[in-house]
């Protein structure tokens, strides 16, 4: 149990570092968006909690605001996020371990998100494979609380923050992967 304890520790305190600040800074500027193209709080809340990946939030915040209808927006939502289903197919048979009942895994998809994904792939040839479904949660459950509020705290700086502001802090996180390089653990296992 204290393995387990311990893996949940690292993946929260993994959130809270680097990537949950960013994350938080470009759900920030979502919620701006949100406000911006006519949803209320509830609406943002509901869009970053059950989407949760940007680029889908995005679209459907962007095409509710020029009226699109429902087949537009639904067709949008799952084109933009159809690129999470390989992230789902590669990180599955990493966290895989008989211990976890199914139901976890289900569970644990829906925090497959590029942060989440990458940060997990970089760090699993360090975790013991009992304790990375563990990781995994802790971690995306924390970068998705972090989401929750930095949606909130944008919805309410509408207005004190300028739209390109609000823009520019969506597009922290493609930049902050840009800029991340390659995990010199992966660089170590090459030479």
């Amino acid at each position: 149990l204290g393995d387990i304890r311990a893996a949940l520790g690292a993946g929260i305190g993994a959130g809270f570092g680097a990537p949950g600040a960013v994350l938080g800074a470009s759900f920030i500027g979502f919620g701006t968006l949100a406000r911006s193209s006519g949803f209320d709080l509830g609406q943002s809340m509901a869009t970053s909690g059950f989407i949760w990946a940007l680029p889908g939030q995005i679209a459907l915040a962007e095409l509710v605001a020029t009226g699109a209808g429902l087949a537009g927006l639904i067709f949008a939502v799952a084109l933009t996020n159809a690129r999470l289903l390989p992230m789902t197919v590669t990180l599955v048979p990493v966290l895989s371990h008989v211990r976890w009942p199914r139901r976890l895994y289900y569970f644990a998809a829906h925090f497959i998100a590029v942060t989440a994904w990458t940060v997990t792939m970089q760090r699993y040839p360090d975790i013991p494979r009992e304790r990375r479904l563990p990781f995994f949660i802790a971690f995306g459950l924390t970068l998705w609380s972090i989401s929750m509020a930095g949606t909130i705290a944008g919805f309410f700086l509408v207005g004190m923050v300028s739209p390109a502001v609000g823009l520019g802090l969506i597009f922290l996180n493609p930049i902050y992967f840009m800029l991340m390089g390659p995990d010199k653990t992966q660089l170590k296992s090459t030479k």
